[in-house]
């Protein structure tokens, strides 16, 4: 939906899920919480996008939410604090990355 350039809905969608505590574990809330705070940060509402992306860290530290607060605090000329979300968001990534290579290596004896 926040591809789709509707942010108001993302937003009613997110709170149904939120209130109804539609969700499985941790996991899938902050990526709720991290969506939330995407779609105010399209409506520029900064604030509440800190808050989402502040609430979904809290949750799980994902390379998503540390995106968001990146792209928020740019926005709003926080650019140390930018840098600093920038950073870990792309180091997650990497050990993401990191973790998938080593799962689809073969041992050396194995041709």
């Amino acid at each position: 939906m926040r591809k789709l350039k509707k942010p108001k809905e993302v937003l009613k969608l997110t709170d149904d899920f939120l209130s109804k505590k539609i969700y499985a574990d941790a996991q899938v809330k902050s990526a709720i919480l991290t969506t939330r705070g995407g779609a105010f940060l399209d409506l520029e509402d900064f604030e509440k996008a800190k808050e989402y992306g502040h609430k979904a860290l809290k949750l799980m530290k994902t390379h998503q939410a540390h995106s968001l607060l990146g792209n928020v605090y740019a926005k709003t000329g926080e650019y140390d604090k930018r840098d600093k979300h920038f950073k870990c968001a792309s180091e997650i990534k990497k050990r993401i990355k990191r973790k998938k290579q080593k799962k689809h290596k073969k041992p050396n004896n194995q041709d």
